[in-house]
């Protein structure tokens, strides 16, 4: 049973009516797409949000047992320029983000609509156009002059020719891609301009026989300042509204070791007849993958053991629940603090115990303990005295890092993942959500995002290593092979003298047909040797470098 909008949330909506209309901006993108190709099917938008714009909200895991784990989610950004705070974010009905890029100067274009599109590539299509030269739509118009990624083939970076061996550069069995920004859209409130920034947007997946990544959604957005001041003390999260099937009976709760915060049922029933799990309901997770870059300030922020190294990134900064206000946004104000881990409304900063209000030390982040072992501050243990657990209900929560900086025309790169799992009881489920999001960072930090694409997840009858193409290659090449069952694969290239030069892939695979991206910066012209071990499989093939 779908839930209406709070009341509240509807009065402010109507209340700024009348103010939006004076505006000229954007209207809402109307653009959506479906990620369906492992166990979620996901609906997604180009307006700043996900899951939903009006019902149904689909976040449905398993895929097919009509079950959604999430109703909304919303990107959410804050930061301050020339000492005035400004903040974008959505939720709900409200969306700050409009389609298209902006000008250098974060000026809007005049055509937004013209930008109304999410461009969907599956791994699939680009087998299709590989064996038989037949294109997708998308595919022809893959938006490189907007900087959709592309993996350049003929050593032309600023062009996209299929013929000479371009791809899109996607990620996982299907990738969503569009671009949007904060500064054509209509604005809630005059005194709150767009930071402003552009954001270049990825949704993805991935078909596994891993359920961890079978059941599991990854997000990229690609944040550009067009700013002509310098955003300081910026902030970045992930908005979410969970409603783990039926929305009455949930906690949440954080995990700092892994930068995720979770909802979890508050017991081991979740009511069918309204939409929920049933018994043993499972549990699900927004998990901060890559954090912004961090402003050097004398922390670990990374928790690496080494302070202000170069390229060092936020974990989770902030975690907050909707006993904070997080989800009523009524002024930028409110946005920006609880991206910072602070009272929205004031007074006062967060403490541990109970809702925020507790005796506990000073904290941005909100019921880091154990709910399954009851050790220090959840919402089953609620303060240390504290003998029940807190009433639950319907939940927000936002996953926030920062602070950083970013000059006009930087860019940061933030990576979330929707992690999924279901357990003995609802607090095994926990524990089995915190060992799926260890398994989706681990295969992130191997590489999942750039090292190694999926290109077709059916199982071929053998082991296989293809020419790559293109052949010869200019700057790059891609090198696929096949896996006839789930292998330790290591993909390595030696020079002529047998000197090792890169190792590409270094890790387990599933079933289906790869493909690994050769970067042969720094190299010289000539002959290389590519070289594969998969179980008992050992094959080596040659290509040519020229420069």
């Amino acid at each position: 049973m779908y839930r209406s909008i709070p009341l509240f949330l509807a009065a402010l909506v109507t209340w700024g009516a009348a103010d939006l209309a004076a505006q000229t901006a954007c209207e809402p993108g109307q653009a959506e797409a479906l990620l369906d190709v492992n166990d979620v099917r996901a609906r997604i938008f180009n307006n700043g949000n996900l899951f939903r714009r009006e019902d149904p909200h689909v976040y449905e895991v398993p895929k097919g047992m009509g079950t959604s784990a999430l109703f909304t989610a919303g990107l959410w950004l804050g930061g301050q320029a020339g000492g005035a705070i400004r903040a974008s974010g959505t939720n709900y009905h409200t969306y700050e983000f409009a389609p298209g890029p902006l000008g250098a100067d974060g000026s809007p274009l005049p055509d937004c609509e013209a930008f109304d599109r999410i461009y969907q590539i599956d791994a699939a299509d680009l087998r299709q156009f590989e064996e038989t030269g037949q294109l997708t739509e998308d595919l022809r118009d893959w938006p490189h002059d907007l900087g959709a990624p592309v993996i350049d083939g003929d050593g032309i970076a600023a062009n996209y020719n299929l013929g000479g061996g371009d791809r899109p550069a996607i990620l996982g069995h299907r990738m969503l891609w569009w671009i949007m920004n904060d500064g054509a859209a209509v604005r809630r409130f005059e005194e709150n301009p767009p930071l402003p920034v552009e954001v270049r947007a990825s949704a993805f997946a991935l078909a596994s026989d891993a359920a961890a990544l079978d059941q599991a959604t990854f997000y990229r957005y690609r944040i550009r300042y067009r700013g002509t001041q310098p955003l300081d003390s910026a902030y970045v999260g992930l908005f979410v509204d969970p409603d783990l099937g039926h929305f009455g009976d949930d906690y949440v709760g954080a995990d700092t070791t892994l930068n995720l915060g979770f909802a979890y049922n508050a017991d081991d029933a979740d009511d069918r007849d309204q939409g929920g799990y049933g018994a043993a309901p499972p549990a699900v997770g927004i998990a901060l993958l890559q954090g912004p870059r961090a402003t050097p300030d004398g922390r670990d922020n990374d928790r690496d053991g080494t302070v202000d190294e170069a390229g060092e990134r936020h974990g989770m900064t902030t975690f907050v629940t909707s006993h904070l206000e997080v989800h009523e946004m009524a002024r930028p104000g409110h946005i920006y603090r609880s991206l910072r881990g602070v009272r929205p409304n004031g007074p006062g900063p967060i403490r541990a115990g109970m809702y925020g209000s507790g005796d506990g030390a000073v904290t941005t982040i909100m019921f880091p303990g154990d709910p399954v072992t009851r050790q220090y501050w959840s919402e089953v243990k609620p303060a240390p005295e504290a003998t029940q657990p807190l009433a639950p209900g319907d939940r927000m929560m936002l996953v926030g890092a920062g602070p950083f900086t970013m000059q006009p025309g930087e860019e940061q790169e933030v990576v979330f993942a929707i992690v999924w799992a279901r357990g003995a009881d609802h607090l095994d489920s926990v524990t089995r959500l915190r060992a799926a999001s260890r398994a989706v960072h681990a295969a992130f930090d191997a590489g999942l995002d750039t090292a190694v694409t999926t290109q077709d997840a059916e199982a071929p009858g053998a082991f296989a290593l293809f020419t790559n193409g293109p052949n010869p290659f200019h700057a790059s090449t891609e090198i696929r092979f096949a896996l006839p069952a789930p292998s330790m694969v290591r993909l390595e290239v030696f020079d002529v003298l047998g000197r090792r030069v890169a190792v590409l892939v270094d890790r387990r695979l599933p079933a289906g047909r790869h493909a690994a991206r050769f970067d042969a910066t720094g190299l010289g012209s000539g002959v290389y040797l590519y070289r594969i071990e998969a179980g008992a499989f050992r094959e080596t093939r040659t290509m040519l470098l020229l420069k």
